[in-house]
């Protein structure tokens, strides 16, 4: 069961690593609150980030559902696990400088499946800009 400083230096680990695609964000997210099942995380909206209209790219927030859902099962006790479906809804929108949080939880996890949900929010707002659901195969023989 993982604490909120395990959870930031699995990031760290993770932003070390050049050939990991999830490292083009794991430097930039910290991690508010972990508990078993759930991580809170909180990111800054910067230039990278933003998509030709000046709003948070989709396929960052895709990548947030990924990237924030693993750490939730992974703070569980859970191995990471490969993808079987990714869902997004995109709500709304983030702006540059803006500071958006991310509430990962485990919904539930068997030997092998695991099932996890997010919401992407504005910070300090009720604004939900996108909520999304992963389902991972866990019982992975590497």
């Amino acid at each position: 069961m993982a604490t909120t400083e395990e959870v930031q230096s699995w990031l760290q680990v993770m932003a070390l690593n050049d050939s990991y695609y999830g490292a083009t964000i794991a430097d930039k997210l910290k991690v508010v609150k972990a508990r078993p099942g759930a991580v809170v995380f909180e990111l800054l909206v910067d230039g990278p980030m933003l998509n030709f209209a000046g709003s948070i790219h989709g396929g960052l927030l895709a990548t947030l559902v990924d990237e924030c859902t693993t750490f939730a099962i992974m703070s569980a006790g859970h191995k990471p696990g490969l993808s079987v479906d990714i869902t997004v809804q995109y709500l709304s929108t983030a702006k540059e400088g803006e500071t958006i949080s991310v509430a990962a939880t485990l919904d539930k996890a068997g030997h092998n499946m695991a099932f996890a949900r997010c919401v992407v929010g504005l910070k300090g707002s009720d604004k939900i800009i996108a909520t999304g659901s992963h389902t991972k195969f866990l019982n992975v023989k590497l």
